[in-house]
């Protein structure tokens, strides 16, 4: 279904629909202008604005944005200490909003250091395994060198 910023509520057979894009739009909004939002602590809450255009029309918000790329994609700030608006928002996948995120820290594991997400690559496992693991190295339910040792035998048998 293609998005039209002058009629972004649609329904089919008397259910209410709205586009990806308006959703998008709504869910943006109330995250940073909403008190009483699940989110707002993360977002409004902190200082995460909208720009005034886009907080009073979607078809401000719709113009600059455009449609969005695919299912997979959501909105997505460049600079996640700066506001919603134009030059500062994209339509980003899971992917590049994980690498986005403000706690990706280089990891330094024998030597290298790389991010959460290029270790996951290089072990063959997800990035959710290696937070796994460096939260039970915190813990002390894993000693580093056990870490070290799974990182060696990876690449080794890369």
């Amino acid at each position: 279904m293609l998005s039209n910023p002058e009629r972004p509520v649609e329904t089919v057979k008397g259910k209410r629909l709205t586009t990806p894009e308006y959703r998008a739009w709504q869910a943006m909004k109330n995250r940073c202008l909403n008190p009483h939002g699940q989110d707002y602590s993360y977002y409004g809450g902190r200082g995460i604005a909208v720009c005034p255009e886009w907080a009073g029309s979607f078809t401000a918000f719709y113009a600059d944005m455009g449609e969005r790329p695919g299912q997979d994609y959501t909105l997505d700030r460049v600079n996640g200490d700066k506001g919603y608006g134009p030059g500062n928002t994209r339509w980003a996948t899971r992917l590049t909003q994980a690498r986005n995120r403000e706690y990706c820290a280089l990891i330094c594991i024998l030597g290298k250091k790389r991010h959460v997400w290029e270790w996951a690559s290089l072990l063959k496992v997800k990035p959710t395994t290696v937070h796994h693991w460096l939260w039970r190295v915190k813990r002390g339910e894993l000693a580093w060198g056990d870490l070290e040792r799974r990182v060696r035998h990876a690449t080794t048998n890369a």
